[in-house]
């Protein structure tokens, strides 16, 4: 769910709070931040029921080192005068947002995140007061005209009593298995992402996503080589294993690509914790035939090579038919969904082979063909 908060004027602003033996006040010093990274993570990195693990401190590290537009007076948290341990916090992500092509391309704005209260703490208006901090920060400090925010269906009342509305996404969606698409009809190859500044797999990876990305409404505008280099490159998440891989033709990637070749490419994840339990599985004697594994599709953009400038960088990409849209999903899955785990257990290896069916994954059509459009950030 995408919530959407439009700015009131105010004249005064919150800087400091005081409530009993507690004070809320901006993180400024560096030695600040690695206080709110233990805070996120005695919140989030905890056991589920399912006996699964939340959200760790080294996710929040990248979440903030890999970020080129961090700022720490963006970050608001409740410090207890005794402990001196934050109990809530909230992080204003400074970022661009699309809205359908409206103009301009796209605009600024500030995205609320980790938004943590230590159970101890909760119902006391901590979180309360620092949202309050962080549209401030968003408005007076900022300039923004609007924030975003992404909330859970139970969550979602909470931030509309603080003014937030709710915006209702209108992306078509098409929901897709390995049995709708033709795998390997056409001869092509999958191979990682190289995110080198300025090289052509990054340049052409990056004309895929603008090809898409304004078309959907709450999608970012990445504007720095950096952020694509480290955020969208390096940023991983301890529970996940994360696959970032692009489609061409052969197996030089980016290097011999011609106008008019099929090209694409998809960032997937698999859950550690269900790769776990089918090991589990394994070591005890079982085929772990029923076993599910979920692959989460975090993005996936396909088009055809239009232009290629003098160095060899594609330099414009277009939509495919929807044959070679089905080609390219079919080389980009099989990739993820068939391979061999080798586990080792009292002293013998065992291999396995495998094939997983992905979650679905959206696609945009256009009048002139078809394009994948997947996005999460």
């Amino acid at each position: 769910m995408h919530l959407l908060h439009r700015f009131r004027c105010r004249r005064n602003s919150l800087h400091h709070c005081h409530q009993s033996q507690n004070t809320i006040y901006p993180v400024y010093l560096t030695t600040d931040v690695d206080l709110f990274l233990d805070h996120l993570d005695s919140v989030f990195n905890v056991t589920k029921p399912n006996g699964s693990q939340g959200a760790s401190r080294a996710l929040f590290k990248d979440h903030w080192s890999f970020d080129p537009e961090r700022d720490p007076n963006g970050v608001f948290v409740a410090v207890e005068r005794s402990s001196k341990k934050i109990v809530s916090s909230v992080r204003v992500y400074n970022r661009h947002i699309h809205l359908n092509q409206l103009p301009p391309a796209h605009h600024a704005t500030g995205g609320i995140g980790d938004v943590a209260t230590n159970l101890q703490h909760r119902g006391k208006g901590f979180a309360k007061k620092l949202m309050k901090m962080a549209d401030d920060y968003m408005h007076d400090t900022r300039g923004y005209k609007f924030g975003i925010l992404h909330a859970a269906p139970l969550a979602a009342p909470i931030y509309a009593s603080i003014g937030w509305m709710n915006v209702n996404m209108k992306n078509l969606a098409i929901e897709t298995t390995l049995a709708d698409v033709n795998r390997g009809c056409v001869a092509g190859s999958v191979k990682e992402i190289s995110f080198e500044k300025g090289g052509k797999e990054l340049e052409l990876v990056k004309q895929l996503h603008s090809l898409v990305a304004p078309s959907i409404l709450g999608s970012f505008a990445r504007l720095d080589d950096d952020y694509w280099v480290d955020y969208i490159g390096k940023n991983n998440d301890p529970r996940r294993t994360v696959t970032r891989l692009l489609f061409t033709p052969d197996s030089t990637g980016a290097e011999k690509v011609e106008v008019g070749d099929c090209v694409g490419y998809a960032i997937c994840e698999i859950l550690r914790f269900d790769l776990g339990n089918l090991m589990k599985e394994l070591e005890a004697g079982s085929s772990a035939s029923g076993s599910i594994i979920n692959i989460q599709v975090k993005e996936v953009f396909c088009g055809k090579v239009v232009s290629i400038d003098e160095t060899g960088i594609v330099s414009s990409v277009s939509a495919q038919t929807p044959s070679e849209l089905s080609n390219s999903l079919s080389h980009l899955f099989s990739a993820y969904t068939c391979g061999t785990f080798e586990i080792r257990t009292k002293g013998f290896r065992r291999r396995f082979d495998y094939q997983i069916e992905p979650s679905c994954c959206s696609a945009a059509c256009g009048s002139t063909g078809s394009h994948v459009g997947k996005h999460c950030e």
